[in-house]
């Protein structure tokens, strides 16, 4: 008699259930929103985050746009705030807004990304990806979830171009160091739109792909005429005096900028390659080139080295417009999306992946556990210590604010706009709006001067200095005194009560500045001991 193996039981033979196996990932999107939501209670919001917010809850949807040409920037994070406002969200709850979408970005990284799971667990917690772009709630928290978007969107790219255009479009909206990106992107898809023509002889989808380009183009167009600069935008180009201990190394810093020596062409050498390289993926600089080298590598041997364009013209830019910390780190997502792109459509596993992969992975890896440790030294400061002085300032002028005193600021005038967003008006007298204007036209300071050299009884009931420095410090006496007005407002009768300062921890582990407000009042009226100078 013929026999038959014996069958399974039901149970070994039914699938795995896919939330089981996602069960890791679940468990790191839930562990990610924790340590998020608590970060975001601790936060407080500073001037960028509240230039942002002031300016769209402030004006109307025309005027905002006409604003953020003073900014610099394109509109789409302004935009949604704007709508955010009107849905009477308030200032806290842009915040968790801000953090939504980080958990979102995270959420298609977990979920969508084809990296092994050792990697793909690990990267949620690196520190651009739950600080600087999920804390800290500005454009570039759209950074992730968009990359991370067009890069779930690659494989059946040429299937949807549109969508491809759309999320294109959108990354160019965001920033214009994400113009980059997406221009770089763009091309990169042109260029394999082409080879894949030579190779069929048809060009596949051309009406839609049609519709695509015509759409990025009308992206890119609304991102230039945006962020078009006019004639008379008076972007910072300076700081408040630096501490006495910096100064005195300002003429040794002067001689690396600008001497001929090898010390000095070794340092202009790292100062040039260090923002766009390596200050948003990896310290020091030796080991960001190592890794750079390894994936040039890499993508040489899979004949994919155009993906390197997008970071190529991010660099450029970093180089010879912009590159402060929150810039540089953009190339952290990115290189995620480059490497989720390029990665083998087998579905191979690590092990069976060539070496020169497995080098990229493993060099990845490494900079992973070191971001982790930037995150958790930047959590720890943020909860420990202010970011910002804008919260507490606000705070201790709300009394005044309410019964209707006059207060006024200057210094590093910027700054100040982190007091904005606690109140629904305008708070400082000499400023012509609940934000500040990037104008040649802003006469904020000569509105300062007029106001504090009135008589006696119409000079302002408080004065607000700014006071900004590199690194982790507190204003002596002696660098106070260094900040212009301040020997007047003494003479005039003011003395300083209250300091109210924030740290801002970037990556590296390092306190990047250091941004107090310093409150002056009349002597007569001052009744706080032990708070100021």
């Amino acid at each position: 008699m013929r026999t038959y193996p014996e069958l399974p039981e039901a149970a070994a033979m039914a699938p795995e259930r896919p939330l089981l196996r996602r069960a890791p990932e679940w468990l790191a999107l839930s562990l990610y929103g924790v340590v998020l939501a608590a970060a975001i209670h601790f936060h407080e919001p500073w001037a960028d985050e509240a230039q942002a917010w002031q300016i769209a809850r402030s004006l109307s949807l025309r005027q905002m746009f006409q604003v953020l040409r003073y900014e610099g920037s394109p509109g789409l994070w302004h935009l949604l705030l704007w709508c955010l406002s009107r849905l009477h969200v308030s200032y806290a709850g842009m915040r968790w807004t801000s953090g939504a979408i980080a958990l979102a970005g995270v959420a298609i990284l977990l979920l969508c990304s084809p990296f092994p799971r050792w990697l793909k667990l690990l990267l949620p917690f690196t520190f651009f990806l739950l600080f600087q772009y999920a804390v800290v709630a500005r454009s570039y928290v759209l950074a992730p979830i968009l990359l991370f978007s067009l890069a779930a969107l690659w494989p059946r790219r040429f299937e949807k171009p549109i969508a491809v255009a759309v999320t294109l479009g959108l990354l160019a909206n965001v920033a214009l160091h994400l113009a980059m990106f997406s221009g770089g992107f763009a091309i990169v898809y042109g260029m394999e739109l082409w080879w894949r023509h030579r190779r069929s002889g048809q060009l596949p989808l051309a009406r839609r792909l049609g519709v695509a380009i015509f759409l990025l183009l009308g992206f890119y167009a609304l991102a230039v005429l945006t962020a078009r600069p006019p004639k008379d935008v008076a972007f910072p180009q300076g700081q408040s005096p630096l501490p006495a201990a910096q100064a005195r190394s300002s003429e040794q810093l002067a001689r690396l900028r600008h001497g001929h020596s090898l010390q000095a062409i070794r340092y202009q050498f790292a100062q040039r390659l260090t923002p766009p390289l390596a200050t948003g993926l990896v310290l020091p600089l030796g080991l960001a080139l190592l890794f750079w080298a390894t994936l040039c590598w890499a993508l040489f041997k899979e004949n994919k080295l155009p993906y390197l364009i997008p970071g190529l013209l991010f660099a450029l830019f970093c180089h010879f417009v912009a590159a402060r910390p929150w810039h540089s780190g953009l190339m952290t997502p990115y290189l995620i999306a480059l490497l989720w792109m390029v990665w083998p459509n087998q579905g191979r596993k690590f092990k069976a992946l060539p070496g020169h992969e497995q080098c990229v992975l493993g060099f990845f890896l490494l900079i992973a556990l070191i971001q982790i440790y930037w995150t958790a030294y930047a959590l720890n400061v943020d909860r420990a210590q202010a970011y910002s002085p804008g919260a507490r300032t606000a705070a201790f002028l709300k009394p005044y604010v309410d019964r209707g005193a006059t207060i006024v600021e200057t210094g590093n005038d910027f700054d100040s706009v982190a007091v904005e967003p606690y109140f629904d008006h305008k708070v400082f007298a000499n400023e012509p709006y609940a934000f500040h204007w990037w104008s040649t036209r802003n006469r904020a300071q000569e509105n300062y001067s007029i106001l504090v050299r009135a008589g006696v009884r119409d000079r302002p009931a408080l004065v607000l200095v700014q006071w900004l420095a590199d690194g982790d410090t507190q204003p002596s006496q002696e660098a106070i005194d260094l900040i212009p007005g301040v020997p007047e407002l003494r003479t005039l009768g003011y003395r300083n009560t209250h300091v109210f300062c924030g740290k801002m921890p970037v990556e590296g582990a390092v306190i990047h500045e250091s941004d107090c407000e310093l409150v002056f009042e009349p002597s007569h009226s001052a009744g706080v001991e032990g708070h100021g100078f």
